[in-house]
């Protein structure tokens, strides 16, 4: 992200079908297929818009749930699945409607990936799962977050 905080977090809001019992399902940082996604969506919760940005996305309702990651530790993460390595970059999104917007950018040995686009020819191993990759990398995200799920108020 462009001159973020070292201490900045990151937050995902939550549908209710993406939490159940406080663990949070890894479709919920998945990269949607049907528009070539290219980041999953976040709002950086240090920005002074962001309230105002994740009520408008809830559509006003108070108490849906959010959960918050660090973007130098996420960053600093290297994943290895399945022999790949799997690295994530936090940029911030040119959003008019929304100034908190943020993206998580998912790579695969050094190649972005895209929602709903193979990734096959960028991994080491041919016969490679790639939707066991993007399954792990959503666990990944989701373990990271849920432990500090938090509340819109």
């Amino acid at each position: 992200m462009n001159s973020r905080d070292k201490e900045e977090h990151i937050a995902r809001l939550l549908k209710k079908c993406w939490i159940y019992e406080g663990r949070i399902s890894p479709t919920a940082f998945s990269l949607r297929p049907g528009i070539s996604e290219t980041y999953v969506s976040v709002l950086r919760e240090s920005h002074p818009s962001f309230k105002a940005d994740a009520l408008k996305i809830v559509k006003g309702k108070h108490g849906s749930f959010y959960a918050t990651l660090s973007a130098d530790e996420l960053e600093r993460k290297k994943d290895t699945t399945e022999k790949e390595k799997v690295t994530y970059e936090v940029r911030n999104v040119d959003n008019h409607t929304y100034k908190s917007h943020a993206g998580i950018y998912i790579a695969i040995n050094g190649h972005h990936i895209i929602g709903g686009e193979p990734f096959g020819q960028f991994t080491k191993e041919k016969e490679v799962s790639e939707g066991r990759i993007l399954i792990d990398i959503g666990k990944t995200l989701a373990r990271m977050a849920e432990k500090n799920i938090k509340v819109l108020s």
